[in-house]
């Protein structure tokens, strides 16, 4: 640890040289002994200590209170002063000053020891305070905002240059709701007594009178003496709060016009199905009726997801239960299934799904769904039909089509087939980078696994 350097300013060399001895003696370094003001000025600048004992009566034109009065101006070096009996007018000059201590003559050495020490400590504590006060000043004047201080009695005690050229004046000691917000009474927003009990807090606030909008966060200051004030930043938001707004509006707009877009998807798509409908009436041909039908319940599973994307809240994704119930149900209704000859079940976990993976599990479902009410219960015979849907905690999606009818026909391979319904079956299952398993050994069942489409989002 480096010594302290402590400059001796004294005009009697008897008494120089004992306090230098004395100095030495407690382990502190003395660079300099001076006689006179003028000299301990030179001096001081010179050698910089870290504390000057200064006599206050000197020989000479500057007595020792006016060269430490130099001193601290010029080097905010602390002092000292050594003094034997004065009189009450130098004592005062020597108060102004603000020495850091006095030491009576003769000296005593526990007394020497203990006020350098304890005038030492306290120029380092001001010195660590001031450089704090610096810090936080070049921080609240560098703030694109409005700062100011107020009181327990909402007296102002600070407010930093923005706020002073905003208002037209240095406010201090005035009422902030006056000085301020130019109100006659306490502001109806006021938060002082919450903050004064030790909270922070956040409010933005629309002032009408300048059509502006503010963000505010008032946080309590806790003082030495145990008191504490509000602190008050207040940060323009104006132009935020605009975007924001705008961003608002764009998305609605957004989400009319994806909304007007499904339901002119779903129109269309509704005007295909009652095209092909309508075509079916002058088809002779049983394949080629069968075929039109089966066009019409793929068009019809597609419009209804955009039947539901029309009428939901979240447009990118649906409610698949539900889409699920209505699309067996328009299948059982479409095959002209006698009431209680097939019993159709959904066990559908609750999910949403994003457009790009309802499409193509829909139609999966719509085709499965419909061979076995076509093939599996042939000569009017009854029967079960149950889809499955759940998710593990993997995030794999495992759909589960499943009959007890006559099983799928031997010989002929699901996944290599001449029929269109078990190519788009296989083709979709491709698309939704999932597989597709059968078992036939009680009637027939389809596992689809795969995981919810990852494509990028919408803008």
């Amino acid at each position: 640890m480096e010594k302290a350097r402590i400059m001796v300013v004294e005009d009697d060399k008897i008494i120089s040289m004992e306090i230098r001895e004395r100095l030495e003696s407690l382990g502190y370094e003395v660079p300099a002994v001076v006689y006179t003001g003028e000299k301990a000025i030179e001096k001081a600048t010179e050698t910089l200590p870290d504390l000057v004992l200064m006599d206050i009566r000197l020989a000479g034109k500057i007595d020792g209170i006016e060269a430490a009065e130099r001193i601290r101006f010029l080097l905010d070096i602390p002092v000292v002063y050594l003094t034997a009996y004065s009189d009450e007018t130098t004592l005062q000059r020597a108060k102004v000053t603000e020495p850091y201590g006095y030491i009576v003559k003769p000296l005593e050495e526990r007394e020497l020891h203990s006020t350098i020490e304890i005038s030492l400590y306290k120029h380092k504590a001001e010195k660590k305070l001031k450089e704090s006060e610096e810090r936080y000043r070049a921080i609240v004047e560098g703030f694109d905002g409005f700062i100011y201080i107020n009181s327990h009695d909402y007296k102002v005690k600070f407010l930093n240059k923005k706020l002073i050229d905003k208002i037209g004046r240095d406010a201090t000691g005035e009422s902030c709701h006056t000085a301020i917000y130019k109100k006659d009474a306490v502001c109806p927003w006021c938060n002082n007594d919450m903050v004064l009990k030790g909270k922070i807090v956040r409010s933005e606030r629309y002032v009408p009178e300048n059509k502006r909008w503010y963000y505010e966060v008032c946080t309590p200051i806790y003082h030495i003496d145990g008191s504490i004030s509000r602190q008050a930043m207040i940060l323009d938001i104006t132009e935020r709060k605009e975007a924001e707004e705008q961003v608002i509006r764009s998305l609605e707009e957004k989400e009319v016009m994806l909304k007007e877009i499904h339901h002119r998807v779903k129109n269309n798509l509704q005007i295909i199905s009652s095209l092909l409908h309508l075509q079916s009436a002058y088809i002779e041909d049983p394949k080629a009726l069968v075929s039109l039908k089966e066009s019409q319940d793929r068009v019809s599973s597609m419009f209804m997801i955009h039947e539901k994307l029309y009428g939901s809240k979240d447009l990118s994704s649906i409610d698949f239960g539900s889409y699920v119930n209505q699309l067996v149900t328009h299948l059982l209704q479409s095959y002209g299934i006698a009431e209680g000859r097939i019993t159709l079940k959904t066990n559908i976990e609750s999910m949403f799904l994003g457009i790009d993976t309802a499409i193509p599990c829909g139609l999966i479902i719509n085709e499965l769904v419909s061979n076995s009410l076509k093939h599996a219960f042939p000569d009017e015979r009854k029967g079960n039909v149950s889809v499955d849907l759940k998710k593990d905690n993997t995030g794999t999606y495992i759909l589960k089509v499943e009959d007890d009818g006559i099983g799928f026909p031997k010989g002929v391979d699901y996944k290599s087939t001449s029929s269109l319904g078990m190519q788009l079956i296989n083709t979709l299952a491709n698309q939704l980078l999932g597989k597709i398993e059968m078992n036939g050994k009680k009637g027939t069942t389809f596992t689809v696994t795969f995981k919810d489409a990852n494509y990028k989002k919408r803008i």
